[in-house]
């Protein structure tokens, strides 16, 4: 290890101008700053870079990334539909949606709605602005997520250097989960406590802080357990550093807050069995964020990576990080081990340790330095380059995800009047979105009913066995859709290309309607012989 760092050293003090300001950033270093020695001409070059550009110039390149993101990706329809169907339909009857209005197999029948607010914040913002509104929230909810962070950090006495790569390196930790979710929506809630948490407060007022940021995201997604987590873990870190108790009275009174505020809503302590109930069924029923990422997948290879950057700061400078640190480092990885789609939260509680461990040691904070024409310049040239880029990039039209069945949809209603539909959780929600129409009492009869949607966790065990024997085409598939009326097939490429979609081609029992790059659109033949 010393080794590596001496030839890191040599390389970056072979270098002028930026290289010098990395070697100050990346390697801190043991001198005073206080020589006799004549100055040499790299170092006056060095000295001529206007201070602090660079680190502003990584979060600038970060946020504008993001946007650009956010705005120019496809937009995927399977979790974003249906909260908007339900939200419609909340706005419709004037109440909580708690039964299921759209599906035939459990029409009716009471479900938690834990992400209620979500479904109406989608609701209006596509009514107000269509699929451009949930782009616009997203995109500010992860704009506002890496600029908190980066406040967060340099607050907590990291330098802008060191809290833009933390910046970025969150930024990397966040990409699996940069759709529009409701989990992307209570990413700045969590900023918000960490930078509540890492103020001078009374436990008294964090208490109450904590339980209104935790009523807000209990309503808009049910991932506040990982508040509790992160408040707890500096509690605990903190009692330890200052061995005493009452250091880790603050943050132990904003996680009883949380606790407290995510009772606080119409399922009150019920939401905490709903999470478990969340957790394990969709696991058990093979969907694959919340299975422990792959060592080959795109965000195993981000996950374990950052688990290895960590691993050699802990073995180079153990005693660098506190206790805090420790148990958030080790508390969230465990946590990310489990699920892929838990990666995003150890990122942003890691960020912050991050930042504080590759901030260079100082005996004093460093004075803020005060922005040169030439760092306005950049800055300014910086922003309207990537305005430029954003503009070029984002289409003027929102494009929906290639496998977003439209056509098919389109072709369902206008081949009858009514019907069930079997089909794919995915291509459900949009089904729902586009031909449900929103009753007065929430229970009424559907035009279009499909078999089942992406809540698969409201489902029963037997509902889901039947829906994956269909799929898969095992025999007898077409007697159960005789059991359950089934009057048309919407079948994509990627789920049942290798079952039903074959075999629905080759049976007499369906005729094909329509074929294009989403899937295909059967209905029952009008003669269909008697089994």
């Amino acid at each position: 290890m010393i080794g590596a760092e001496t030839a890191l050293r040599k390389l970056l003090e072979r270098s002028a101008g930026w290289a010098y300001y990395l070697q100050c950033l990346m390697i801190p270093s043991n001198h005073s700053g206080a020589g006799s020695r004549q100055e040499s001409p790299r170092s006056a070059r060095a000295s001529r870079f206007p201070p602090g550009l660079l680190p502003k110039l990584l979060l600038l390149g970060v946020l504008g990334l993001a946007l650009l993101l956010c705005a120019s990706r496809p937009l995927p329809t399977n979790d974003y539909s249906i909260y908007v169907a339900m939200g419609r339909q909340m706005l419709a009857q004037g109440g909580l949606l708690e039964h299921d209005p759209f599906t035939f197999t459990i029409h009716g029948q009471r479900f938690i709605n834990a992400s209620w607010g979500y479904s109406l914040l989608c609701a209006l913002s596509h009514q107000l602005t269509g699929y451009q509104g949930i782009r616009a929230l997203n995109a500010l909810a992860l704009i506002g997520t890496l600029a908190g962070s980066f406040l967060l950090c340099r607050r907590a006495g990291a330098s802008a250097g060191a809290s833009a790569i933390a910046t970025l390196y969150l930024w990397l930790l966040l990409l699996q989960n940069a759709g529009p979710r409701g989990q992307t929506l209570v990413y700045p809630l969590f900023v918000a406590l960490a930078l509540l948490l890492h103020a001078s407060l009374r436990p008294w007022l964090l208490l109450l802080l904590g339980a209104a940021i935790a009523w807000i995201w209990t309503q808009l997604h049910a991932s506040f357990p990982a508040a509790v987590l992160y408040a707890g873990a500096l509690a605990v870190g903190r009692a330890i550093s200052a061995r005493d108790a009452r250091a880790g009275l603050p943050a132990a009174c904003a996680a009883l807050g949380v606790l407290v505020g995510s009772c606080l809503g119409p399922y009150g302590p019920e939401i905490w069995a709903y999470i478990y109930q969340n957790g394990e069924i969709p696991r058990h029923r093979a969907i694959v964020e919340w299975y422990p990422p792959g060592l080959r997948s795109f965000e195993g290879l981000r996950f374990y990576g950052a688990l290895v950057l960590w691993a050699a700061l802990m073995l180079r400078r153990p005693r660098s990080l506190s206790p805090s640190s420790w148990l958030l480092v080790l508390g969230f990885a465990v946590m990310g081990a489990t699920a892929t789609r838990l990666i995003a939260w150890f990122g942003l509680a890691t960020a912050l340790p991050l930042a504080l461990r590759v901030s260079p040691a100082a005996s004093k904070p460093p004075a803020t330095p005060t922005p040169t024409s030439a760092s306005r310049i950049a800055l300014a040239g910086a922003g309207l380059l990537w305005l430029a880029v954003l503009a070029k990039g984002v289409p003027l039209q929102v494009e929906l995800a290639p496998d977003t069945p439209r056509q098919l949809a389109d072709a369902l209603q206008e081949d009858a009047p009514s019907g069930r539909v079997f089909a794919p959780m995915e291509a459900c929600g949009y089904l729902a979105q586009q031909v449900h129409v929103p009753a007065a009492t929430g229970l009424g009869s559907t035009a279009w009913p499909y078999f089942l949607d992406m809540r698969v966790w409201i489902y029963d065990d037997e509902v889901w066995q039947e829906f994956m024997a269909i799929s898969s085409a095992e025999p007898g598939w077409q007697e159960r859709l005789d059991r359950w009326q089934v009057s048309h097939l919407l079948l994509s490429h990627s789920f049942h290309g290798r079952g039903l979609l074959p075999a629905a081609h080759d049976s007499a029992h369906w005729e094909l309607l329509l074929e294009d790059e989403a899937g295909a659109l059967f209905r029952r033949a009008a003669q269909r012989p008697r089994p």
